[in-house]
């Protein structure tokens, strides 16, 4: 689409990931980013792998996603490979030397279009952004009841009754920064998230072996302050499961 156009100006890298058997998604794609400069990053596939086989190579730990889940849950194989996925594709990245990448999975759907909401973005980023959420799911506006909430989960954490520590509650909602961006709080979904070189390393170390959702890894560092994240307002683009007649399936999770 002409306005997303703007998006290879400013990123180095626009990368799809994707698996060879969802090639019927990418006719869809491909019609989303008409006109757009990008490449299909082809991930790890749950149909070739076994748990068995991750676990005894160390690919992934059970215990460590339990110790890391807040209710101490493993990975299903889908979402080890989903996670693996975007593992390797932040070492690839690393491998190229690209500074600014945009990362999308095979079900986005373009939201905002308008070339000028996506200047005003780009515009808007502080030069030392390391994590930026062009799509996103889950807390996006803060009622009351939310805040309400958020106090006892301070109270819960600093119990130690939950996994949350006291800091990490204190950045579950996204804050006000600009016009057009939030600081980023607790945000479902990595449909379309953009990554800086600064936040690669820690994100390969955090899933090193695997152990978390690969929108879980994400919000670990936003939730502990070690990263510097934002939400676009509005958000840019929407998962397709959540769009009016879009498909329920997810090739790359599920």
């Amino acid at each position: 689409m002409k306005g997303l156009k703007i998006l290879n100006k400013y990123f180095d890298k626009i990368f799809v990931v994707t698996l060879h058997r969802s090639a019927d998604r990418h006719e869809k794609i491909n019609k989303h980013f008409e006109g757009v400069d990008f490449e299909y990053f082809y991930g790890a596939d749950k149909m070739n792998l076994t748990m068995e086989e991750l676990i005894r190579t160390n690919v992934y730990d059970p215990e460590k996603a339990k110790k890391m889940h807040r209710n101490n849950k493993e990975m299903f194989l889908g979402q080890v490979a989903c996670s693996l996925s975007h593992k390797q594709l932040y070492k690839h990245i690393l491998d190229k030397g690209y500074e600014k990448v945009l990362i999308m999975e095979d079900d986005f759907v373009p939201a905002i279009t308008d070339e000028t909401i996506l200047h005003a973005i780009i515009k808007e980023l502080p030069a030392n952004w390391e994590l930026v959420y062009w799509g996103y799911y889950h807390n996006e506006k803060v009622s009351p009841k939310m805040r309400l909430a958020q106090f006892y989960y301070y109270l819960m954490g600093g119990l130690r009754i939950i996994k949350w520590t006291p800091k990490q509650v204190s950045n579950i909602y996204p804050k006000k920064y600009t016009a057009h961006l939030k600081k980023a709080g607790f945000h479902n979904t990595t449909h379309a998230y953009a990554v800086s070189k600064p936040i690669l390393q820690k994100l390969i170390q955090l899933q090193t072996p695997v152990a978390f959702c690969a929108d879980t890894l994400l919000t670990e560092l936003v939730l502990t302050g070690n990263t510097k994240a934002f939400i676009t307002i509005p958000k840019v683009f929407d998962q397709e499961i959540f769009t009016e007649g879009g498909s329920k399936v997810s090739y790359i999770s599920s």
